[in-house]
């Protein structure tokens, strides 16, 4: 695909996101994947220049911008679709399904122990403004 590993990351929120409206809002984007809004429009704008992701003014908004990726973007997911799921399938193949859930529920449990850590230090209301 040549992009990075966070611009990759980016690329599937926005095509898990974006939804039959035909965008995703930035600022869900940002949510999701934990980063602030100033470092995903980095990322998203150089996905744009690579003709991956497309951005429209968000007409409820009137403010911020919705994400939908664009035809060659899908192109390149589905080319890519293969590979990902068998990447997915040798990193996960060992789980069960119960073992999964487990691992998810884990997960969230961290990333929101995370939030209170930083917010500790002063860093949870600074990416929020951002």
């Amino acid at each position: 695909m040549d992009i990075s590993g966070p611009q990759y990351v980016i690329l599937m929120a926005i095509a898990h996101l974006q939804g039959e409206d035909g965008g995703a809002v930035v600022r869900a984007v940002a949510r999701r994947l934990h980063v602030s809004r100033l470092f995903l429009k980095a990322q998203v704008n150089r996905l744009v220049d690579k003709s991956l992701v497309e951005k429209a003014p968000n007409l409820e908004d009137g403010r911020g911008a919705l994400l939908a990726i664009s035809a060659a973007g899908g192109a390149v997911i589905d080319l890519m679709a293969p590979s990902i799921r068998a990447a997915n399938d040798a990193f996960f193949g060992h789980l069960e399904a119960s073992d999964f859930d487990s691992l998810c529920s884990l997960a969230a449990n961290l990333v929101e122990s995370s939030e209170e850590a930083l917010k500790t230090f002063g860093f949870g209301q600074a990416q929020e403004a951002q």
